[in-house]
């Protein structure tokens, strides 16, 4: 197991554009889908208030280079949102438009873009992918997304643009669930000859424990009617609450029994955070043999500072350190950085040819709507409404607290915020720097007050 590789891999996948946690996939990311979720299982999301948000507006990748000693940036990725929306590496990420710049020979070339719609409920609706084809981004892949009253996905469709310029349908999939709402069943349906087939070409069943946790998942392969064959299938087994093992299986068609393919081992500190991954592969006459493992570091915050890759050598039966990736994360315990490095032998570690460095931006932002926001604990007016050059706040708590002071714009962006001290005041905001149109005021307490408004600036 390559640490470093397999960070890059959950890297990349994290910051695709998460359609929805419910999202079906081939069968041959079957291993792919099971390693995410083991790896977000036992990560721990950043600590949001009610009425905090932060989320990912930007990614850059470097990679290193042996001939010029040196990182050169590889590919940019950049989000935009809207209605209050937001996500991050663990979050889903819902945004309008996801474009990703590469960089050929130092020059930023535009390689894709993504423009996504959504509900009410903030459910993805629509996703529209567009590739840059010789200076012109022409229409790839469009997908839309049906929902229960639950708001869990029940259908999707995907379709394919067509020699006529339309567009062509190519796969459906359908989503059930068991009474305790944890997905059930997908099934794939394809499209051919202006017809839906009647029968999945492919269905992966989901299982789960009396908690709730994620059992196996088994994907089975139609064949035109109604029988399927079983292809791979994902274990997992638990205790106390933390998933200890995940195992990768295929189907021996001439013995008709599983076979291990791969398998990780898991081992947790007293706080919970994973501490240890220990990964076997599949080797011919030994069977299931150890790979490598992974050791997790913490700091305080329970954010992930640091994984050591180790492989191990099945000549000696000895490990050695190999690889490294070094985190650093904001106060909100979002990662704002990764960076892989080699082992060096007695040189100590170095960067060599696949090395990589991960940067991650982020902004705060509020919900466009402040009904979302639940009032507590004191109130608050704002005068003149419209306002031009400066606000009037009038703000009385219940119980005296600090507080901070922020202003929003209609697209959840950050523009103004102060720290204040006073418990109930009659103050002025300077706002001639604003541009014309509606805002959101939020006043939160650091002893769990909450006020807010709106206004509108009128010139």
């Amino acid at each position: 197991m390559n640490s470093k590789y397999y960070a890059l891999a959950l890297a990349a996948m994290s910051l695709s554009v998460s359609v929805q946690a419910q999202q079906a996939t081939f069968s041959k990311d079957l291993k792919q889908m099971a390693q995410r979720i083991v790896a977000t299982n036992n990560h721990r999301p950043q600590q949001l208030t009610n009425a905090v948000n932060s989320r990912l507006i930007a990614s850059s990748f470097y990679q290193y280079s042996t001939t010029t000693a040196a990182f050169s940036q590889a590919d940019t990725m950049m989000y935009r949102y809207s209605n209050g929306r937001g996500g991050d590496l663990v979050q889903p990420i819902k945004a309008d438009t996801v474009a990703r710049v590469g960089f050929p020979q130092s020059t930023p070339i535009s390689v894709f873009f993504d423009a996504n719609t959504y509900d009410a409920n903030d459910n993805m609706l629509t996703h529209l992918e567009l590739v840059n084809n010789s200076g012109i981004f022409t229409v790839k892949h469009l997908k839309h997304f049906v929902y229960d009253a639950a708001n869990r996905i029940i259908n999707d469709t995907s379709f394919e643009p067509s020699i006529a310029g339309t567009w062509e349908p190519s796969i459906a999939v359908t989503y059930t669930y068991d009474a305790s709402g944890n997905l059930k069943e997908q099934q794939y349906f394809g499209y051919a000859g202006g017809n839906w087939q009647p029968y999945p070409w492919q269905i992966i069943d989901h299982t789960y424990t009396a908690g709730n946790q994620l059992l196996n998942q088994v994907i089975l392969a139609g064949s035109g009617g109604t029988t399927t064959t079983p292809q791979y299938r994902n274990l997992f087994t638990y205790s106390g609450g933390n998933r200890t093992s995940w195992t990768y299986q295929s189907w021996d068609f001439t013995n008709n029994l599983w076979k291990d393919e791969q398998k990780e081992d898991y081992w947790y500190n007293t706080a919970g955070d994973l501490e240890e991954l220990v990964s076997y592969i599949d080797l011919p006459i030994i069977g299931l043999d150890t790979q490598g493992k992974n050791v997790y570091t913490y700091d305080a915050n329970h954010n992930l500072t640091q994984t050591l890759g180790i492989w191990f050598n099945s000549n000696t039966r000895t490990f050695y350190e190999a690889n490294r990736l070094t985190f650093t994360s904001n106060s909100y315990g979002q990662t704002t950085r990764v960076i892989s490095e080699t082992a060096g032998g007695t040189s100590g570690w170095t960067y060599e040819s696949g090395d990589f460095d991960y940067h991650y931006y982020y902004e705060d932002y509020y919900p466009t709507t402040v009904a979302k926001l639940q009032q507590q604990g004191g109130a608050l007016k704002v005068y003149p409404v419209p306002a031009n050059n400066s606000l009037n706040v009038d703000i009385k708590w219940d119980v005296e607290q600090a507080y901070t002071l922020t202003i929003a714009d209609m697209m959840g962006r950050v523009v103004h915020s102060e720290q204040r001290t006073e418990n109930s005041e009659q103050s002025a905001i300077d706002i001639s720097m604003l541009p014309a149109g509606a805002y959101n005021i939020i006043l939160k307490g650091d002893k769990g007050g909450l006020q807010h408004s709106k206004f509108t600036i009128a010139r």
